[in-house]
């Protein structure tokens, strides 16, 4: 557990002292309860903080906000997710994080050496708003991947499978799903039932909501171009089949005359007269031959080859 007692602007132990001064504490999920017994937090019970990968959700309670959101970066080419919650009071601002949790930790080494206030409530907002900036961050580098997976079926011969581009899919229909029930959130924030979030920060708190209408437009977006990946792909591998079946189809072309003659003379009758001639066999073949060049002409007129 960390706790960052924002009027001396340092680490504070967790005792009694911090109660009535402004504090940012970032604690795991099993200490967050004994957290809340010290500050005095009423009706926490029903705040348990539980791990809830497909929740978000926005709770006023008697004397503070519960905020429960997942946060994703993009790791690897595809999207990693990480639940966490936030207890926000007059004198407090509560981080609670997962165990596992490891993108969040890399967030907040970021964020905490930008805290430059004693304001619970501009810290709660500051903060919400470096986290939506960074999921902006993630949707667009994701959208990087996707043009480039778009351009190398389109244009190289790189193979992307199915398998890839409906994983892709799957992971922004995710982060859509998850973006879709932050909007209610934003609704929540703004309402500011228990008047935690104070008028100048209320401003703020606006561009906050307009942030995630931006965050469920471009994860919208970014679904739409998976399932316009998909479609590329159906039509790449259409074009690709198309082309094995013409170049068959030239083979056969070919090949049916010159089948047809050599199982004419291929037949055992006594009675063939070209069998007699010395140079029938130099005759077939330059009949194949003839056969051949006037079907490639023709071919080559009509542009199939």
């Amino acid at each position: 557990m960390k706790i960052y007692n924002l009027l001396e602007g340092n680490s504070h132990t967790l005792d009694n002292s911090i109660v009535n001064e402004p504090c940012f504490v970032i604690a795991k999920e099993n200490q967050v309860k004994k957290m809340a017994d010290l500050l005095g937090i009423s009706d926490f019970s029903r705040n348990t903080i539980k791990r809830a990968d497909t929740f978000i959700r926005f709770d006023a309670r008697e004397d503070h906000d519960y905020l429960n959101l997942i946060y994703f970066q993009t790791v690897g080419g595809t999207f990693e997710f990480e639940t966490f919650s936030l207890v926000f009071g007059k004198t407090f601002l509560i981080l609670s994080l997962t165990e596992e949790s490891h993108l969040l930790e890399d967030f907040l080494d970021d964020f905490l050496p930008s805290i430059q206030t004693n304001d619970i409530s501009q810290l709660y907002v500051s903060f919400l708003d470096a986290l939506f900036s960074e999921m902006f961050d993630s949707l667009y580098l994701y959208e990087e991947i996707l043009a480039e997976i778009e351009n190398e079926i389109i244009i190289s011969d790189k193979v992307h499978g199915m398998e890839e581009i409906v994983e892709k899919k799957n992971n922004c229909f995710k982060v859509k799903k998850y973006m879709r029930l932050l909007l209610y959130v934003g609704d929540d924030l703004i309402l500011n039932i228990n008047n935690l979030i104070s008028e100048k920060q209320m401003k703020v708190v606006n561009t906050l909501d307009v942030a995630i209408n931006r965050l469920y437009e471009f994860s919208s977006n970014l679904y739409e171009t998976c399932v316009h990946l998909l479609e590329i792909y159906d039509s790449t591998v259409s074009t690709r089949t198309n082309d094995v079946i013409n170049k068959l189809t030239v083979f056969t072309v070919f090949a049916t005359p010159i089948t047809v003659l050599t199982g004419i003379y291929g037949m055992n009758f006594e009675n063939m007269p070209e069998l007699q001639n010395p140079n029938g066999y130099y005759i077939l073949l330059g009949i194949m031959v003839f056969i051949s060049l006037m079907i490639y002409f023709i071919l080559k007129k009509i542009k199939l080859l």
